[in-house]
């Protein structure tokens, strides 16, 4: 142990070797700050400090922007990161820290707010999967991504657009003695927020985990929620599901639980390739994991009313899996994943309506002692009923875990301190135990029954004062679930199927393909079903419309659908927030007035009503309409707050303002509204009677309070529209100026910009265009703007200055994120007019040129002056390459790859365009000496080095086959059918540095066919019979595969 001591004391950062060392984590409590040791006081604490973990680097994210209608990528406006590196690198990380006497939690702001490590102090365990190094493989949609902990996966889809880029988080002490981390981001896509609150309790072993996502926007937004735990794989690992039927990732093929055609899928050993399961209706509030082997496990308890998703994930037993997980760590073992949301599958998405918010609780807790799972559990305490012979022990038939000292034992452990518990069971009518319990977290109470195996009992366990702890029936009763049935779709669809079409391509992002889907159903014969009407078609259009800036547009569908469903206050509300964008303030009034009067009416309207009151000057009336919405419910709750105390500063109602910024301040919040307002207020004054020098010393404070922002440029430029929308230009302008202009190196340009516009707006038309010109001169990449509002920002820009290249290009970048690429054209073309070594700009060109107008000469000729521009940009020679490709001139494609530095670092995806390239012009060795000499990352589900590796060996060894039986001396024969299998035979093979595993299914039967030919053609007719009965014994999947099963199968006839 001193030996320990001595290394602690010896490192650079001690909590650096506490992570090195992480099975020695206890010993590092006595020197961390605010951390006690087992048994210490319930004190919960929270702090935060700078943390050394072995890191692989990314390389400097793509340039080039990614819009969904040309590259299929909905991640506009985040950058794609899949630049990996092979070195590892010490880099120091911000870490918030989170501990009380049971748990400590290490949380990364700047990867997505993943909880890092969660330490079980009683057990000296980690509870989750932790990774020693960050070690990113590309799986996410933006690419980077890691494993281990607790990711909070947002989505949109897939493993979400912050998985390694930073969040907001803070740590906050609550009144009731517990702490809290506040996780927390806005959505740059679609300015969605989702919340984290993770909270430790005093005297309690689990993670009290609030969550919640909200649109405080006036559009649709889809939704999609994984809490993604992960927990190490082992031999003895098992999934404790309390259900009867699973399905795949999209919910279409369906299997019992836990034994499915004689394999019980409970246990991780009889996983041979990577699979998710979900549950599909399960009835449980809990579920979770069980490493018999270690005697330890996770679980987790939620409504499933509320929460019914229930996810499991492994990579499987195949080499494949090994390999894939692998890639993402060092020296960490395998794992698996237990993960809950809000929807069924991960094939599923909901949409948020305006100021539409999903919320929940759920409850995550280690477990030690319990032998083999556990059979019910509250967020209180967990059990497990063993018995031999029963479901519940029958590892014991492997000779794992103690025979029960009596038939029956009920094992329980608890997550607090329950002195005096009452625990009473009952066979029927009869109560066959009766006693006081001392439960707490550190030590199992084991209570045998003198029952027979299976025979069923109900369990009690009440607190001393009386509260129920656990209620259920042992054994547990699993409602049997039914498959639904899903037939094939009618060869003619309805009207009503046409519109849940389209309704699922926009719940996907597809703007294009939900728009031509809601207009065929409009021009489709008259629903039947009054949800799907012409209404609600016309509506979506008009929310499609708004999203983007096309107010006109969006009114004029509001008005079609409100004729045909004036009940609806909905439709009046948007048709209100339309006339309020376009300045017609009292229109909007009226709107929005109707809207919460209306048939079927909507809150909404409230706060429509007050942010025209706001821009009319009429404070009182602002305030009144947004107190009367906060009243109604809980809808918009976040945007009608916020203006709330807008409203109050800009009245002068100090106090009033005040004392709401400060409730949310205190709590945590990680919007940025209530911490400005918190400091605008402490100048005693407000709106218009704050002077100049006060109102700058108010920024200055609020940019030093607010330095755990994650994406800090576009969170405070969030920030300044939220004010300046309200009427608080002045104090946009300066907020912003004191973040992200006085408090930074070098200023980006949308910042400077967006100031430029606010002090036109307030007359400083000097100071405007000083600014313009400044943001003009700022050569920088990744400028994405993405709001509708940044349209006249920019704009205004380029009136004062229309020779503004960079601002064209900005521009155009944002008309094409919003789809308007018949806007964003001409900006680009006039930016390279300007500038031809705008690289982006050219590029966009060519991508439309490519993507949307099909003419893939100009395409290219766009392409090679974007190289011209950035000739170290790799993706601008890729996408040439492909151009070139498409056009049918693929040595011209082969031209452009080989023109990059053979001996600098290549992106994956070039080296593999180039191999396949290769192989379409039969040049096998290339290809195959260019894979031999890459080492590829992890890629999720992609197989495409090995498959081409295998292909060019095949076809290679093919031509060495023809020749050889082709030529007339025994001894080139030999030599040439001797080369041909050893290509045949390397086909088979899975080199580590192509990242490919053998798949528990390999599509094999074509080297096996050839392999087999070779042998014959040798005289080896044994060999060659083996290699033919190999490849008949393959998977029938994919028709090569099948064609080669089938040669095979009549060889051996």
């Amino acid at each position: 142990m001193n030996g320990t001591f001595e290394k602690l004391l010896s490192s650079r950062l001690s909590v650096e070797w506490l992570f090195r060392a992480r099975l020695l984590v206890f010993a590092a409590t006595l020197f961390l700050p605010g951390c006690g040791g087992i048994g210490s006081s319930s004190e919960v604490t929270t702090w935060e400090q700078q943390v050394i973990i072995p890191t692989y680097p990314l390389r400097p994210d793509d340039p080039n922007p990614q819009f969904f209608e040309l590259t299929g990528s909905n991640n506009y406006p985040y950058t794609t990161q899949d630049g990996f590196t092979s070195e590892l690198v010490d880099r120091s990380y911000r870490v918030v820290y989170l501990e009380n006497e049971y748990l400590r939690i290490m949380c990364l702001p700047e990867i997505g707010g993943r909880i890092h490590s969660v330490y079980d102090k009683v057990r000296g365990e980690e509870m989750f999967h932790a990774n020693q190094v960050i070690k990113p493989g590309h799986i996410a949609l933006r690419g980077a991504w890691v494993s281990g902990g607790i990711e909070w996966n947002r989505g949109p889809q897939g493993h979400t657009v912050t998985s390694f880029s930073p969040v907001d988080v803070v740590g906050v002490q609550n009144p009731d003695g517990s702490a809290s981390l506040v996780i927390g981001y806005t959505e740059m896509n679609f300015r969605t927020g989702w919340t984290v609150r993770l909270t430790l309790h005093p005297g309690r072993a689990y993670l009290d985990e609030q969550i919640e996502i909200f649109n405080p926007t006036d559009g649709v937004h889809p939704y999609y929620f994984w809490n993604n735990t992960a927990f190490p794989q082992r031999d003895g690992t098992r999934f404790i599901y309390p259900m009867t039927l699973g399905s795949d990732h999209n919910g279409v093929n369906f299997f019992s639980w836990p034994v499915h055609q004689g394999s019980d899928l409970s246990w991780l050993k009889n996983y041979p390739e990577p699979t998710s399961v979900f549950g599909y209706q399960v009835a449980a509030d809990f579920f979770g994991a069980y490493d018999i082997d270690r005697d330890y496990g996770i679980v987790q308890v939620a409504d499933h009313n509320v929460l019914p998703g229930k996810k499991a994930w492994t990579w499987g037993q195949s080499d494949e899996g090994m390999v894939a997980q692998s890639a993402l760590t060092d020296d960490d073992g395998p794992y698996i994943e237990v993960q809950s949301g809000p929807l069924l599958t991960q094939a599923d998405f909901e949409m948020l309506r305006p100021g539409g918010r999903v919320a929940w609780q759920e409850f995550w807790y280690p477990v030690g002692g319990l032998i083999d799972g556990f059979e019910y559990a509250t967020p209180d305490m967990a059990v497990q009923r063993r018995e031999a012979g029963s479901l519940g022990s029958w590892n014991m038939a492997a000779g794992i875990g103690e025979e029960p000292s009596a038939g029956v034992e009920l094992r329980f452990l608890s997550t607090g301190v329950f002195p005096n518990a009452r625990l009473v069971v009952r066979r029927g009518d009869e109560q066959i135990v009766s006693r006081t319990v001392n439960f707490n977290p550190r030590s199992v109470q084991v209570i045998p029954l003198s029952i027979a195996p299976g025979e069923a009992v109900s369990v009690d366990v009440k607190s001393g004062a009386g509260a129920s702890l656990l209620r259920y029936e042992s054994p547990l009763d699993i409602p049997e679930r039914t498959a639904p049935s899903l037939e094939d779709a009618p060869l003619q669809r309805t009207s009503d199927q046409m519109y849940l079409d389209a309704l699922d391509l926009d719940k996907k992002s597809d703007r294009l393909g939900a728009r031509r889907g809601y207009r065929a159903f409009l021009e489709s014969d008259s629903s039947m079903d009054p949800a799907t009407s012409a209404a609600s078609a016309l509506v979506s259009l008009a929310v499609l419309d708004a999203e983007v800036g096309r107010y006109e547009r969006a009114k004029e569908l509001l008005n079609q659908a409100q004729i045909i469903d004036p009940e609806d206050g909905m439709i009046l509300y948007l048709r209100g927030v339309a006339n309020l964008q376009l300045g017609d303030l009292d229109a909007a009034l009226a709107d929005g007035s109707a809207a919460t009067e209306a048939v079927r009416p909507t809150p909404l309207g409230h706060g429509l009503v007050g942010r025209a009151r706001m821009w009319l000057r009429d404070f009182p009336e602002a305030i009144a309409a947004f107190e009367a919405g906060l009243a109604e419910s809980d809808t918009d709750h976040v945007r009608l707050s916020e203006s709330h105390m807008i409203a109050a500063y800009r009245l002068g109602d100090i106090d009033r303002a005040a004392s709401a910024a400060a409730e949310e301040v205190e709590s945590g919040t990680v919007r940025l509204v209530p911490w400005a307002v918190a400091e605008l207020v402490k100048e005693g004054s407000g709106g218009a009677t704050l002077s100049d020098g006060d109102l700058a010393a108010s920024a200055e404070r609020f940019a030093l309070s607010v330095g755990w922002v994650g994406e800090t440029e576009f969170a405070h430029l969030e920030l300044a529209f939220a004010l300046s929308e309200l009427g608080l230009a002045r104090e946009a302008a300066a907020f912003t100026r004191a973040v992200l202009v006085d408090n930074q190196d070098s200023p980006r340009p949308l910042p400077l910009y967006t100031i430029a516009y606010f002090e036109h707006k307030l007359g400083n038309n000097e100071e405007s265009q000083s600014l313009i010109a400044q943001a003009s001169e700022i050569k920088a990449d990744y400028v994405f703007p993405s709001r509708t509002e940044m349209i006249v920002v920019l704009q205004h820009a380029i009136s004062e200055n229309p020779d503004d290249a960079r601002a064209h290009a900005y521009l155009g970048n944002l008309f094409a994120g919003l789809g308007r690429f018949d806007e964003a054209e001409p900006e680009w073309r006039r930016a390279v007019e300007i500038d031809s070594l705008l690289s982006v700009a050219t590029r966009n060109l060519g991508l439309l040129a490519w993507r949307l107008d099909g003419d893939l000469t100009a395409a290219a000729s766009w392409y090679r002056a974007a190289i011209s521009a950035r000739p170290d940009d790799q993706t601008l020679h890729r996408d040439l390459a492909r151009i070139l490709i498409e056009q049918g001139d693929a040595d011209a494609g082969i031209v452009v790859l080989e023109s990059l530095p053979r001996d600098e670092y290549r992106r994956p995806d070039v080296v593999v365009l180039l191999a396949d390239t290769y192989t379409v012009v039969k040049r096998f060795d290339d290809a195959i000496a260019l894979l031999e000499s890459t080492t590829f990352t992890n890629r999720e589900g992609v197989r495409d080095t090995w498959e081409i590796f295998s292909g060019a060996h095949i076809d290679r060894g093919i031509n060495r086959y023809e020749r050889g039986v082709a030529v007339g001396s025994l001894d080139q024969i030999a030599t040439e059918l001797q080369a041909a299998l050893t290509d045949f035979d390397m086909a088979l093979t899975y080199p580590v540095n192509l990242n490919a595993g053998r798949p528990h299914e390999p599509l094999e039967a074509r080297a096996n066919y050839w392999r087999g030919l070779t042998f014959e053609a040798l005289g080896d007719l044994g060999r060659a019979q083996e290699a033919w009965e190999a490849c008949a014994a393959g998977v029938r999947r994919g028709q090569e595969q099948q064609e080669y099963v089938r040669l095979c199968e009549g060889k051996l006839r």
